[in-house]
């Protein structure tokens, strides 16, 4: 018994292991990916987007380039550019986390009720008692409304949410 214990401990390092490597070689492959389109946008090769370039750029993408960006003369540099992307990449994975959980669990009319958060939880084996749930559903109904929690509401709960962690 202690043996496959040690085996499965070792299989779970392994993929954990197996898991970060290949996060770490998509990562690498999205900084070439985004080196080259800085590359692409630095018309005159001098290693800096021109304020006018990035805010091009930031409109293609629906974006403002950062005050601290734009107030160097020069322009923005690839490491700055760099952390630009990765930030935008990480607001647009988390937004559509809080979308999908939201799609997951709102009814036909656009809102999620106390019947369907119970039925997501027992789906989920989240036990909960009634109170708790009636808790829950109160703490992130900000806007009161009787058809249920919004999509904003729950936007808004799950940044709280995310802030205590």
């Amino acid at each position: 018994e202690r043996m496959s214990a040690n085996m499965n401990a070792g299989r779970m390092n392994a993929d954990a292991a197996e898991q970060n490597l290949r996060r770490h070689n998509e990562d690498k492959q999205k900084r070439v990916e985004v080196e080259a389109i800085f590359r692409m946008l630095d018309t005159d090769s001098d290693g800096y987007l021109s304020v006018e370039e990035a805010n091009r750029v930031g409109r293609m993408l629906g974006l403002s380039v950062p005050e601290r960006h734009s107030v160097n003369v020069k322009g923005v540099s690839l490491p700055q550019f760099l952390g630009w992307i990765t930030g935008l990449q990480s607001e647009r994975a988390y937004e559509t986390e809080v979308t999908r959980a939201f799609t997951l669990i709102k009814d036909k009319k656009g809102f999620v009720t106390q019947k369907r958060m119970t039925d997501w939880l027992t789906q989920n084996n989240v036990e909960c008692t009634g109170q708790e749930l009636e808790e829950l559903m109160e703490f992130m109904n900000g806007s009161d409304d009787d058809r249920g929690i919004s999509y904003q509401d729950f936007v808004n709960f799950y940044n709280q949410y995310h802030k205590m962690k």
